[in-house]
């Protein structure tokens, strides 16, 4: 069961922020307008980083702590200790190695692309300890959800704006 309601609710947050993300330009067009100024469009553009970023981060927190719920006492110092070397780590990552090869778009896309390969890995792994992809009991019905996922994930990136920077600064500006 605990599967079945985690798997619906990463799927649920990924096309949360796949929204957002697609909405981008409307969203920020109807904070800043059409001509508006270069500093409102920099905060119109900081309304829409909060909107794509702030309501799936909050979840993803509230799903971590459903998860320490869900293992064992003797799992939850794992737990938070390759949650912790994660977000140490994450930062040197994407600001020192992912920004500066892959760029601002690629590299979202590259996080994305790499949570869902730990979301699959972890979604085969759960089925293969419960047994249902051998007894078929309900592993059909969660590959299709993982298959459902990734074809999301793909279409949301085909959607979403090729370029993550909304404002354009004034002609001749440095």
């Amino acid at each position: 069961f605990f599967f079945k309601q985690k798997t619906a609710y990463e799927i649920s947050l990924g096309l949360v922020g796949a929204w957002f993300l697609q909405a981008a330009p409307a969203i920020h067009e109807a904070l800043a307008g059409k001509d508006a100024s270069y500093g409102a469009q920099l905060v119109a553009e900081l309304g829409v980083a909060a909107a794509v970023f702030f309501i799936p981060t909050a979840l993803m927190g509230a799903l971590f702590s459903h998860l320490i719920g869900a293992v064992t006492e003797r799992h939850t110092g794992y737990a938070y200790a390759l949650n912790t070397l994660g977000s140490a780590l994450a930062p040197f990552v994407f600001g020192l190695v992912a920004l500066p090869k892959l760029g601002f778009t690629n590299a979202l896309y590259a996080v994305a692309y790499g949570y869902l390969a730990v979301f699959v890995g972890y979604a085969v792994l759960t089925l293969r300890s419960n047994n249902a992809l051998h007894t078929g009991r309900s592993g059909d019905l969660s590959l299709r959800v993982i298959a459902v996922a990734v074809i999301a994930l793909v279409a949301a990136e085909a959607l979403a704006p090729k370029a993550l920077s909304l404002a354009a600064p004034p002609k001749g500006w440095h």
